[in-house]
Parts: structure tokens; sequence; C-alpha cells
């Protein structure tokens, strides 16, 4: 029985330490680009986990192609709302090269750069997520304290591999204990100082997006 897919939230990706869309004119020829009205806000300067403070970010929205652009001096998201087929995946970069194209960046490089994709799903066990991962990620695990039962389980798994990091975040949807829906959040990070190509971030989003299906099919298939 195949696992049922019930969102595929969202895909983006971030450039570490670079700012796109970085003026008024270069919002108004990506709006000409995109043969659409840009919606811009700007929020305040936030505060980090450690209490140091963020830059200003604008998020400008496109919402006729479900796109938004989280943009600061500290990096740069470009987050596509709702995919459902490859074919998104492949409009999605597109949309992103468009972004990039229509940015001077001179000579600024992101130091970093990556993409994310969020998915939730219900697992055919008829468990609740919780029950469900602490069973298929830490089962094999369960005898670490001979004195205690594993009952539940959820959190994040880093891999290393084809010269990426790849970092799986699982957990219940929305961290409710009942529920039988399952959030997995995949990132791919390059850490590596370049802006990558049109035909790479096409092929490693590809890559992202086959990764999150097969991980999906192999954890429910524990």
């Amino acid at each position: 029985m195949a696992v049922e897919i019930e969102d595929i939230l969202t895909i983006d990706v971030v450039f570490i330490g670079v700012e796109l869309l970085r003026d008024e004119s270069e919002v108004a020829r990506f709006g000409e680009a995109m043969r659409s009205d840009i919606h811009q806000t700007q929020s305040l300067i936030g505060i980090d986990s450690r209490g140091a403070a963020l830059p200003p970010m604008r998020e400008l929205r496109v919402p006729r192609e479900r796109l938004n652009i989280e943009t600061s001096q500290a990096r740069t998201k470009i987050l596509k709302e709702f995919p459902s087929h490859e074919s998104d995946v492949i409009e999605f970069i597109r949309l992103a090269q468009t972004v990039i194209d229509h940015t001077d960046l001179g000579e600024a490089l992101p130091s970093a750069f990556g993409f994310n994709t969020s998915i939730v799903y219900r697992p055919t066990s008829g468990q609740s997520a919780i029950e469900y991962l602490g069973e298929r990620v830490f089962g094999p695990k369960r005898e670490l304290h001979r004195g205690w039962e594993l009952a539940a389980g959820f959190g994040t798994l880093v891999f290393l591999g084809e010269g990426y990091q790849w970092m799986m975040k699982l957990e219940p949807r929305l961290q409710q204990r009942s529920t039988e829906k399952v959030f997995l959040d995949l990132n791919l990070h390059i850490a590596e100082a370049r802006l990558p190509e049109a035909d790479e971030m096409e092929h490693l989003a590809l890559t992202l997006w086959s990764r999150a299906h097969t991980l999906i099919e192999e954890i429910d298939n524990e």
C-alpha cells in the first residue's frame, strides 16, 4: 500500500549572505518580467536565537505563482507554496533564476546555498505519528536503556553524502501527539561560496524532491 501524501507544503532555495532584488528598480524590472504586481512588505529588525540583531527583511510575494521571496543582507529565500509535480519544481527553478537575473550582484557571492522541501504524509500503519516515528526511526535503539520502554519519538537526522549535507526533520504534524500525520522537512546544504547555474539548481532541486519521496516510502516500509 502506497503512503498517502497529504500535502507538499513548500520547496525553496536559500542563498546565505546575499540580498537579491535589493532596490525598487530591480523589483520593478522583476515585476515586468513576471507580468505581475509584486506585493512587498518589510519587517522590523529581529533577534536570532543567540540574542544578536538581525538585519531588516523584506518579503516579496507573487500571488499568481505562489512565490515568496524573503530577502535581507543575511540571506535570501525563494519559496514556492504547494508544488505537486516535478514540473512545478522545474518551474520554480525558472522563477528563482528570474529573481537572480534581475539582481545586480556585482562580485557578491553567497557563502553557502541549499534547498528545502516540506511534506506531510499519513503512514500506512494507522499508528499515531509519534508512535510510528519512534518505532520506524528509533526502534533499532529501543534497548539503549533496558529499564525503559520505547513509546514514541521524533527528531532530526543529519547525513553526509555525495559531498553534501542532508538534514531530515521528522515530527508529528504541528507537534500534535494524537495526529497520524507526519511532517518531513528535508534540507540539502552545499557549503560552497558560489552561485549555482540554473541547470545545476534544477538538478539539485529535483534530487531533493526525489529523495524526499523515496525517504517517505523507505521509512514507511521499515
